[in-house]
């Protein structure tokens, strides 16, 4: 945090809020790091680089190193000097599903 604080000339012991985006499956690793070091007073807000089909299409990129992540995460620590709000819109619409049973196996099939 420090370093972070240090780096971007902000002030206050601890940022008024974090984004995280971390790859898929080290999300709540990450996320649980994260909230050792800031405490829980920090909000953090984000989620997961993943792509549609869990097929391995994400990535990350930081302003620290110029490669191309797909195990990584990229956090922002924020101290910001105006008042933030923030809302949260998703295009998500619920799928009609039915379970098929075929002997030994069930298949929830999505659509």
């Amino acid at each position: 945090i420090s370093g972070a604080r240090g780096a971007g000339g902000m002030s206050g012991p601890r940022p008024s809020f974090a984004l995280l985006i971390a790859a898929p499956g080290d999300e709540e690793a990450t996320l649980q790091g994260l909230r050792r070091a800031l405490g829980d007073e920090v909000t953090i807000v984000g989620g997961s680089s993943a792509d549609d089909n869990l097929a391995g299409n994400w990535w990350q990129l930081s302003a620290v190193s110029p490669d191309v992540s797909k195990r990584g995460a990229v956090i922002a620590l924020c101290w910001p000097s105006v008042v933030v709000t923030s809302a949260f819109c998703s295009a998500f619409e619920p799928a009609g599903c039915y379970l098929q049973d075929v002997g030994l196996l069930r298949l929830l099939h999505l659509r």
